[in-house]
């Protein structure tokens, strides 16, 4: 059953917040991934430290931009009539996986 305008207006809504949160996400990750400068006056061990946490936020960083634009090829996609329909069986994606997955572009019979 394919979805009705109000399900698009909330599936919209919900992308709309998810990439807000991501930017913001993405802001303090770029500042937590500078690199650290050699001239900083902290001991080895708290440097060793800074860099497994910079290697984490590096990580992190580069999953949220990735998310980032599937949102947004999400966003293009919901306004076509192929929003929701599964890549793989062309079945329809159910109501909630989209709600909760809304770059979901495979049921879950068929999710890769």
């Amino acid at each position: 059953m394919p979805l009705t305008p109000e399900q698009i207006i909330e599936i919209t809504t919900i992308i709309n917040q998810e990439i807000e949160q991501l930017k913001s996400n993405i802001a303090h990750l770029e500042e937590a991934t500078k690199p650290i400068a050699l001239d900083n006056s902290i001991g080895r061990l708290s440097r060793m430290d800074a860099i497994g946490g910079k290697g984490v936020n590096d990580s992190l960083l580069e999953n949220n931009r990735m998310r980032m634009i599937a949102l947004e090829k999400a966003l293009l996609r919901i306004e076509t009539p192929f929003y929701g329909t599964c890549k793989n069986c062309r079945g329809q994606i159910a109501y909630n996986r989209l709600k909760a997955i809304p770059e979901a572009t495979h049921c879950s019979n068929c999710n890769i």
